[in-house]
């Protein structure tokens, strides 16, 4: 194209060609849709004159409507180009005046999402019988009038005399060359057939189609009619076969243990897989049979029952779910390859999908891990706004009295182990960051995580361009310490993001390792979010001090893939306890380490079938107890220490004592152990 633009000698060559290129050409039609083929059938021949010539158009035996029918004669002064539009019946009738023999006719039928048909008549002088190719009769097996693999099909073919004399003694001998098909009766008798009559083939010619014939393979017959004089018309009818293409869609996880649609290591849950039905046919009686050579999988129930799809719907088998177990072994994130063999009559196919096992979470080496509120994991933290503004009593945070881009040291009432390094001090920049140790730099540019261009050892909460000492606002920065839970708080309160004007409201929280224990000894970071971000133009995360290992959660509108959307009221916690920590170290001295006692995650919350209460108990605890009470204050069930102390959760199925279920609606969760004691809701739907 550029090549004709520069030889057009426009000056504005470039701009065509680039329009054309990156824009496209507007007339051009789209698919959005795999195109399905049309059959398309109409005269080969027209005679100089007036005349009407009709274009019949249909899918699968069925009319086509609304399919654009387009005859055009370009050598013919003035040109023939008449078009017009199928009806309900799937027939065009377009008015023709050809003038010259030998003239061509081009023949065009196009719709949206249909395989284009492009074909001739040809312009000849009406002297003499002329055999031309009638319309066609498909007796199938399935009585549908659509071709489909395995079938044996009678065809009736109609043969028209379009000249002006009789024609006599007609017969016509049929061939094929395509290796789907088998042809049993390959000649028909016509008889003498007037001048514009016709005659149906008797007997119908007979065709079998093999059963691994694939969908939308066009049959592309020979058709030869003789008469007594040994004339001989030549056509070419094309038929088209439709079969099922099935293809797999998505698989959903219901009915785990813990409810949270994943399956996770040691749990056993029904798949249900949906299917698509891509091909011409319907894909009758759906069967299916689930695999897979993982050692790490069980299949309880390997079969799943689709029922019938047709041509461009989908399916699932909700009513008849396979049922399979993880191992208890299986590393979190392990992708398993499944297999699905389909049956539907004749038509096998085997369809591939794959399932993680375990939802992983944003990580940087495998050191640190990124969980967040309403996660499916143990670790994942449960939003708990921690208010220390001005205005607070309760927990009246230091105001820092931060400007414009100004960072200030502060020491800490405790070591801090980062990324295995121990630090006792802090510093903290308006700009939505806090770094270990001493920084001095007011960074105000984010970037990605890692990167050498930022604070070094840095917790990005919410960095970009902010301004707590904008004057007249009541934004600032704030520093707590939380000795009673052995938590350094700094929150950034209604701080003014540049250049939108708007208020961000998040605090940084770290934990004391000593009292918060981690496999590798570094300390707990859960950032906290009373608003979703105002501004997409931020970093979250964190990286170590040579800035060459970090998590990067977050950046200019776009998340970790494994990461969650940060909402009002979000929270993400970073920890080095990996996805598939199922209890503590008994080696190494981790287990002597005193574990904080606290109530965990209720997940999921709402629940119908089960849920997951979480929870972990500090060295030396006494008196631990976990009860359910409804909201008159009964109490529905109860498990003592003997069954807590076996794990770090308990699985409630919505059952009391008795393993009575119990109604829909609101429930108390109250987790006592020593001093400690915390209630939160749990909701029960029916």
């Amino acid at each position: 194209m550029y090549d004709g633009v520069e030889l057009s000698g426009s000056s504005r060559k470039r701009y065509y060609y680039e329009g054309y290129h990156v824009l496209g050409d507007p007339s051009l039609d789209l698919w959005t849709e795999i195109p399905a083929a049309m059959t398309v059938t109409h005269d080969a021949i027209v005679f100089p004159g007036t005349s009407n010539f009709t274009v019949t158009v249909n899918h699968g035996g069925t009319p086509l409507e609304d399919a654009l029918v387009c005859c055009w004669i370009p050598v013919q002064s003035p040109q023939i180009h008449v078009s017009d539009y199928t009806n309900a019946s799937g027939t065009a009738t377009l008015n023709i005046s050809p003038t010259t023999p030998g003239d061509t006719m081009y023949v065009t039928v196009t719709k949206h999402n249909y395989i284009p048909y492009e074909e001739y008549a040809l312009v000849t002088t009406s002297s003499g019988p002329y055999i031309g190719l009638g319309s066609i009769i498909i007796n199938d097996a399935g009585g549908n009038g659509q071709v489909n693999p395995g079938e044996t099909v009678d065809l009736g073919i109609w043969a028209k005399n379009i000249g002006n004399e009789t024609a006599y003694n007609v017969y016509g001998l049929l061939s094929e060359s395509d290796p789907y098909v088998i042809l049993t009766t390959d000649s028909s008798w016509y008889g003498d057939i007037s001048a514009n009559d016709s005659s149906l083939s008797d007997p119908y010619y007979q065709f079998t189609v093999t059963d691994n014939c694939p969908n939308n393979d066009t049959i592309s017959f020979t058709l030869e009619f003789h008469d007594i004089n040994d004339s001989i018309w030549t056509w070419h009818p094309s038929i088209t076969v439709y079969a099922p293409v099935l293809t797999f869609e998505q698989v959903s996880v219901v009915n785990d243990n813990n409810g949270n649609g994943i399956l996770d290591p040691g749990e056993d849950a029904d798949l249900i897989v949906t299917i698509e039905n891509e091909g011409g046919a319907t894909a009758e009686n759906v069967t299916s049979t689930l695999i897979t050579s993982s050692s790490y999988i069980t299949i309880n129930d390997s079969s799943g029952n689709f029922g019938s799809i047709d041509p461009g719907n989908t399916a699932n088998n909700a009513a008849d779910p396979y049922t399979v177990t993880a191992s208890p072994s299986t590393p979190y994130g392990t992708e398993i390859d499944f297999e699905i063999e389909v049956v539907s009559g004749i038509y096998i196919d085997t369809l591939d999908f794959v399932l993680v096992v375990g939802q992983l979470v944003p990580s940087d080496t495998g050191l640190y891990y990124a969980y967040y509120s309403g996660g499916p994991h143990l670790q994942s933290p449960v939003f708990e706004w921690i208010a220390i503004d001005s205005t607070q009593i309760q927990n009246p945070g230091t105001s820092l009295n931060l400007s414009d881009d100004q960072t200030v040291q502060i020491s800490l009432p405790f070591t801090f182990v980062y990324y295995g390094v121990n630090y006792t001090q802090i510093s903290i920049c308006s700009n939505g960051w806090i770094a270990m140790g001493i920084e001095t730099s007011t960074d105000l540019t984010n970037t990605g995580i890692p990167n050498s261009d930022g604070p070094e050892a840095m917790i990005a909460g919410l960095w970009d361009d902010l301004d707590p000492g904008n004057s007249g606002q009541p934004s600032d920065v704030y520093y707590y310490y939380d000795a009673s839970n052995n938590r350094f708080i700094v929150q950034w309160f209604r701080c003014e993001h540049y250049s939108s004007g708007y208020h961000e409201d998040f605090e940084i929280i770290l934990y004391d390792p000593v009292v918060y224990p981690t496999p590798t000894g570094d300390g707990e970071i859960i950032v906290q979010y009373l608003i979703e971000m105002q501004q997409s133009d931020n970093t979250l995360g964190i990286e170590n001090f040579s800035e060459t290992v970090g998590i990067q959660y977050y950046l200019d509108g776009t998340y970790d893939p494994l990461a969650a959307v940060v909402t009002d009221s979000f929270a993400i916690k970073y920890t080095t306890y990996p996805p598939d920590w199922v209890g503590i170290e008994e080696e190494g001295g981790f287990a002597n380490l005193p574990l904080k006692t606290l109530l965990g995650v209720i997940s999921p919350n709402p629940f119908r079938r089960m849920t997951v209460i979480r929870f972990s108990i500090g060295q030396g605890a006494e008196s631990i107890a976990l009860k359910i009470y409804d909201v008159s204050g009964r109490l529905v069930r109860q498990w003592d220490y003997s069954t807590i102390r076996q794990s770090d959760h308990i699985v409630w199925d919505g059952t009391d004592q008795n393993d009575r279920q119990v109604p829909a609606g609101v429930y108390f969760v109250d987790f006592r152990a020593g001093d400690y004691k915390k209630t939160e809701k749990a909701i029960l739907l029916r």
